[in-house]
């Protein structure tokens, strides 16, 4: 029992020492690590989410950097817009933590499915480094809680890396977190989405809507 508690302890440490000597990111950070104090509260499916239109044809970076997207979209006869509080349900089957050369950003950057088995065509939600939540308190609380609950529940102590780490079998969670339009992508070409190292199995996003950042999860039986 000691050994493996030691063994336990070691896993963690390794983990926390991934996510020292950190710098916060820059595309839309304010917005990234923060939430709006007038919450609009909604559930919408996964495959929605998958669905919705983009709110703008044409990203401003300067313009949005600092500045929510005002603008809504509709789907099945509903609005939304960036800066709700969102709720759904779906299946993790990746993690990676954000951290480039310059050892910046330190989100743990997730990838998750409608379904159980891994396929093409997922949303990537994200959960900030709780020491980049300013000013907010409650918010800084309910990212650390959701990142203990990744470590814990969904990594069960194992280690990952910045390349992700594949979730088998994937794990059935209720998210909840703020829309957030990821505009830096909207014209890049560039498909998202990380692939598992093991067997290069690719698992793309094809869309810049995410919920970013994620304020809790619960593992829920489907």
């Amino acid at each position: 029992m000691a050994a493996m508690a030691l063994m336990v302890c070691l896993v963690y440490s390794c983990n926390f020492a991934q996510e020292t000597d950190l710098k916060p990111g820059k595309d839309r950070w304010s917005i990234k690590t923060s939430i709006p104090d007038h919450q609009v509260r909604k559930t919408i499916a996964l495959i929605d989410l998958l669905k919705l239109p983009a709110p703008v044809e044409n990203y401003n970076r300067n313009q949005y950097n600092e500045n929510r997207i005002a603008d809504s979209v509709k789907l099945n006869g509903k609005y939304y817009r960036e800066g709700d509080i969102i709720t759904t349900f779906g299946y993790i089957h990746l993690v990676a933590l954000e951290k480039d050369e310059k050892k910046s950003d330190g989100d743990y950057h997730i990838q998750i499915l409608p379904g159980k088995e891994w396929t093409d065509s997922c949303l990537i939600i994200e959960v900030p480094y709780p020491e980049f939540v300013k000013n907010d308190s409650g918010l800084k609380d309910s990212v650390s809680k959701a990142r203990n609950f990744v470590n814990e529940t969904i990594l069960k102590g194992h280690d990952f890396n910045t390349k992700g780490k594949a979730i088998t079998p994937a794990i059935y969670v209720k998210i909840t977190g703020q829309l957030f339009f990821d505009g830096i992508h909207l014209n890049s070409g560039t498909l998202r989405g990380k692939h598992d190292k093991k067997t290069n199995r690719p698992m793309h996003s094809y869309t810049c809507w995410e919920i970013h950042p994620v304020i809790s999860f619960e593992q829920v039986k489907n």
